[in-house]
């Protein structure tokens, strides 16, 4: 599961939540990556630029470094990654928390009456235990 962002965006290179996306989308599908869910969304900033965010849902585990190569190849953007989120849900409420025109693709499921997992707990405390280890191991090199 990733959460990608694309600040600053130029808007009339991806003048549409649906352009980012299926330009996201493709360059995964170029690395072999195979995304079973997505959500898009636009914001605009308090000074006028605008900037995407997209929740993805990979079938497997998958790194995101050719993904990236290929947008900046292709498209001359860059883009950043995060895996801080530790499901998919929690990735799909921040990406639609102010965006109610967010795009998704057709067999999304629906989330937006939807409670959260019962297993979120689970997985924020697993992720925060991640965390803590990861610090520990750095904190001693």
């Amino acid at each position: 599961m990733y959460l990608v962002t694309y600040s600053q965006a130029t808007v009339e290179q991806f003048p549409t939540r649906r352009s980012f996306a299926e330009a996201v989308v493709a360059s995964f599908t170029r690395s072999n990556g195979r995304i079973l869910h997505w959500v898009c969304c636009r914001e605009t900033h308090k000074n006028g630029g605008a900037h995407y965010h997209m929740a993805l849902k990979l079938d497997r585990c998958h790194r995101w470094l050719a993904s990236k190569k290929y947008l900046k190849d292709h498209h001359g953007i860059s883009v950043h990654f995060s895996s801080l989120h530790y499901n998919y849900y929690s990735a799909w409420k921040y990406v639609t928390k102010e965006d109610k025109h967010s795009l998704q693709n057709d067999k999304h499921p629906k989330l937006w009456n939807s409670k959260e997992p019962k297993t979120s707990r689970a997985c924020r405390e697993r992720k925060k235990i991640r965390c803590e280890r990861e610090a520990a191991v750095t904190s001693r090199e």
